[in-house]
């Protein structure tokens, strides 16, 4: 959450629209299922063990909750994937991985796989944090070249 901003600063003004939807989706996406879902499992999941017990359906209103988180992360993701290629900031394969992410998803993938969308997400976003941290001086070409 700390370091999502890295993406809006690589981005800079290059796509801002598309970064701006896509960044809005992924934090909403982000702080409800993260957060929202750490929350209930380290506090109330515990009081409901110890008072009755944790009731067997989900209370009617927590599937509209998911359902807004995870639209948040489809339509969050697909834009920043579009806006990265579009920005041509990074590599374009950042972006091809903030789209495959989500869609990995429905591939319903079962066992150590089951994981690989939030792998494909965090990758793309870890590899925008180091060009948010790099210097600027790594990209440029030398402008004078060495003499051999």
């Amino acid at each position: 959450m700390l370091g999502l901003p890295a993406i809006l600063a690589v981005q800079g003004r290059r796509a801002a629209k598309l970064t701006l939807v896509g960044y809005v989706g992924l934090f909403l996406a982000l702080v409800m299922l993260n957060i929202g879902e750490g929350v209930i499992e380290a506090f109330v999941k515990p009081y409901l063990v110890t008072h009755g017990g944790i009731p067997s359906t989900p209370p009617s209103g927590y599937g509209i909750y998911e359902t807004i988180a995870l639209l948040g992360l489809l339509i969050g993701l697909i834009c920043l994937g579009i806006a990265v290629i579009r920005a041509r900031v990074v590599p374009i394969w950042v972006g091809i991985l903030f789209i495959a992410s989500p869609l990995v998803n429905f591939l319903g993938l079962s066992g150590a796989l089951a994981l690989l969308s939030d792998y494909l997400a965090f990758i793309a976003m870890f590899t925008m944090g180091v060009y948010a941290i790099r210097p600027a001086s790594v990209d440029a070409p030398d402008p004078v070249p060495a003499l051999s």
